[in-house]
């Protein structure tokens, strides 16, 4: 008896163990970080004011005294950006922090705005520098971003911070967003890239015209390392208009990540924009660009056929490990059908058409996951994927937050008021219509304001090269809060080998939750530092490829991702149970020297550095046989008559008429051949396809007009031997049912057909 009740015992144990969610919310009374992003509506400041004022602020992670731990680092809208210190002692499972902002000089400019955060090591001395960039409706002298150099000078126990950015020529006065070092001409030293925003308070114009305008607070910025400061000190150029980066008025810059998309070594630049102006993607033309040419060329419209409409958040990772880097961005489509009726979105049909004949590219109001396919091209596969719609998000951050060897997605989500909620819209809308004379503030204060989870999701995808799949975790991993949480950061804070998750969060306190894969023995995992060249002293741009099996994980060291946040400066890999001989593979930017080491022992930390290093020789030239080759040509181009299906049917979830045509197969003359049907429209016939050697002719059947087909099959319908045809009508363009009625075709057997009567039926087909 007593062994069954040990047996009982420790099965419940278990079953506790693995229901336990993977992560867990801190208590900021034990972790010391109390920062919490307080907003006071006023007059002057409110969201009908400064459609921005709850875009939030941005957390950045990284260890800034060198003691080996995570620190964090908080932007305040309105309050005093707040830095912490790591002081989690060893041997502990308790995270503890110090508030060190007020010694360390880095609570930010009294009256700013401040918005996005990044750290990197500006000026190459082996210390992290924090550089805040700030926004909203002040004058340009409170808008001068910030660069905080690290002076690496004890107090305490910890450093001190000066702001620098007006000698490093970094205090630039936009409406800036979020910044990101990096190294875009490969000459060993860091750049910087700044997005900016608008106040839409631009004057009506063509957008042709705009798009050829270049607006000093709004445009995006490139800013290069010129090393040419007094001292040791770099200077800072802009380069924004030689190097190709727009700067019209239409930008709204909200997300930026950097990554090396196209393979060349070279690193390519995504930003997503609010509103209805194109994302940018940014391809390094450096490799091949001759004297006078741009350094970035905006390559979207080649590779991506459409966008989110309100791109948010970004980030960019190898999600189904075949090596090739892919992006995923944010938006704000609700998940549940109540709140998809209630708020009001500008994703109708007309206002679609509008965007295109103003010149604007592809845009629907859902999140985008990007596939990239090995030529160049990206596939959008979100709604396939399953993480489409996740509300009002904000950060998107891609990394193994369980340790099985493949990139998970966290969703930073909500919005301090609805500002679309259709009956505020309507209360609006009659306010100004009766002029009631109530106050700006007093009609804020009218608006809704619905907390949302933060959402999770788990890589599910297969082991077949291409696959990807996700499964929504946020019940299971610990994400029921309802919350209201702008930028987000991963970083292992504890050190032991998992990542955990912190948030910037609007009217509440911060949140850190901690990461339990380790306690729940999920995964080994191999923690990567990079020890990088004099210049890059962390070696930003990096490449670290790992291989166990026939798995292979890619990694690019680009911290500022996400949305106004910057993630650590390590890099995790998990391994799930495997015990397979682990490869480390590091390449330094520019296809520069690489390290390789085998049989890597793992649950460990790894240092790889630059000194150590080799250059590769250049790898020999192969020659791949295509998986397809080119076959009979068909000599047909598909006309449609232009037709708005939603004017017939609002409720239809896309436009069926623009489906493209039908293709029916099968051996029309008894040849041994394939011939085929393939389906007309009102403006151009079907025809028959007959195969002849190498090449198709075409047949018209003899019917009175054409029709819009939908579909067709071939097949023996009256039982002769013969491939006769059945074609299905249907579309928007027409409402007499002679035009809807299906047709059957039965084979003559001398290479015509000839119509069999149907009964009447006029459905749409």
């Amino acid at each position: 008896m007593t062994t069954y009740v040990w047996i009982g015992a420790l099965l419940l144990l278990a079953s506790c163990r693995n229901s336990d969610p993977l992560f867990q919310k801190t208590n900021p009374d034990q972790t010391g970080v109390t920062f919490a992003n307080q907003l006071t509506e006023t007059e002057q400041d409110n969201i009908l004011a400064f459609e921005y004022f709850y875009n939030g602020g941005g957390v950045a992670a990284g260890d800034l005294n060198n003691d080996g731990r995570v620190d964090l680092f908080f932007t305040g809208n309105q309050v005093d950006n707040k830095l912490y210190f790591n002081e989690k002692a060893v041997g502990s499972d308790a995270l503890k922090f110090r508030d060190v902002s007020a010694k360390a000089g880095v609570a930010g400019r009294k009256g700013g705005w401040k918005t996005g955060v990044t750290l990197a090591d500006v000026n190459a001395d082996g210390w992290l520098d924090i550089y805040v960039c700030y926004s909203g409706l002040r004058p340009d002298s409170l808008r001068r971003n910030q660069l905080f150099i690290n002076n690496k000078n004890s107090q305490g126990g910890f450093p001190t911070f000066t702001d620098r950015a007006t000698e490093y020529g970094l205090a630039d006065s936009g409406y800036s967003m979020q910044a990101t070092f990096f190294d875009y001409d490969l000459d060993g030293d860091l750049d910087c890239f700044l997005i900016n925003h608008n106040l839409k308070n631009y004057q009506r114009k063509e957008a042709s015209t705009m798009r050829t305008e270049r607006d000093y607070n709004a445009g995006d910025k490139l800013f290069r390392n010129e090393q040419t400061g007094k001292g040791d000190v770099p200077f800072f150029v802009d380069v924004s208009e030689q190097e190709g980066i727009k700067g019209n008025p239409l930008g709204f810059g909200l997300g930026v990540s950097v990554s090396d998309l196209n393979g060349d070594g070279y690193p390519d630049i995504y930003v997503t924009n609010d509103f209805v102006e194109d994302d940018y993607l940014y391809i390094n033309q450096t490799k091949s660009k001759t004297t006078g040419q741009p350094a970035f060329r905006d390559e979207l419209r080649e590779r991506i056929e459409h966008t989110s409409y309100s791109a948010m958040g970004v980030d960019v990772a190898d999600l189904n490990n075949d090596g090739l880097p892919d992006i995923f961005s944010l938006d704000m489509l609700p998940e549940d059908n109540l709140r998809q009726k209630l708020l009001l979105w500008p994703d109708s049909w007309q206002v679609y058409q509008s965007q295109l004949r103003n010149g604007f590219w592809h845009q629907n109001m859902h999140n985008t996951l990007q596939l990239q396919q090995g030529n160049g091209q990206f596939a959008e596969v979100g709604q396939l994927a399953g993480v489409s719609a996740t509300d009002w998000s904000w950060g998107a951050l891609l990394a193994d937050f369980d340790l099985d060897g493949r990139k998970d997605i966290f969703v930073s989500n909500g919005l301090g008021r609805d500002l679309t909620n259709a009956d505020f819209v309507k209360y609006a809308s009659d306010e100004e219509s009766m002029q009631t004379g109530r106050s700006l503030l007093d009609q804020v204060k009218q608006m809704p304001s619905t907390p949302t989870k933060n959402y999770i999701f788990r890589n599910v995808s297969g082991s077949q090269p291409g696959e990807i799949a996700f499964e929504n975790k946020q019940r299971e991993w610990g994400f029921n809060e309802l919350t209201r949480a702008n930028g987000s950061a991963y970083a292992d804070l504890d050190g032991d080998g998992d990542l955990d998750l912190i948030t910037n969060n609007l009217n509440e306190t911060a949140r850190i939750y901690k990461n339990t894969s380790r306690e729940q023995q999920k995964g080994h995992f191999l923690t990567v530092q990079l020890k990088g060249p004099a210049n890059n002293p962390f070696g930003v741009g990096a490449k670290v490829q790992v291989r166990s099996g026939d798995t292979v994980q890619t990694q690019e060291f680009y911290p500022t991702r996400g949305y106004l946040s910057c993630s650590a400066d390590r890099l995790v890999f998990g391994f799930g149970d495997s015990d397979k001989p682990v490869q480390v593979v590091v390449r330094w930017p520019g296809n520069g020297p690489v390290q390789t080491l085998s049989n890597v022992e793992l649950d460990k930390p790894l240092t790889l550095a630059y000194a150590q290093a080799t250059r590769p020789a250049n790898p020999p030239a192969t020659t791949q046989k295509p998986l397809l080759t080119e076959g009979a040509a068909i000599d047909w181009t598909h006309h449609i008559t232009p037709t708005n299906d939603f004017e017939r049917q609002l409720m239809l979830p896309m436009q069926y008429s623009y489906a493209g045509p039908r293709l029916a197969v099968g051996d029309i003359d008894g040849d041994g051949l394939p011939d085929a049907y393939v389906c007309g429209t009102r403006e151009q016939p079907g025809a028959l396809l007959l195969r002849r050697g190498n090449t198709f002719t075409r047949q018209l059947l003899p019917t009175e007009q054409p029709r819009h087909n939908t579909d067709a099959a071939l097949a023996d319908f009256n039982g002769d031997g013969r491939a006769d045809l059945y074609v299905v009508n249907g579309g928007y363009a027409v409402r007499d049912t002679i035009n809807l009625q299906d047709q059957l075709w039965l084979n003559d057997g001398k290479g015509g057909f000839v119509s069999a009567p149907l009964p009447p039926e006029g459905m749409n087909g």
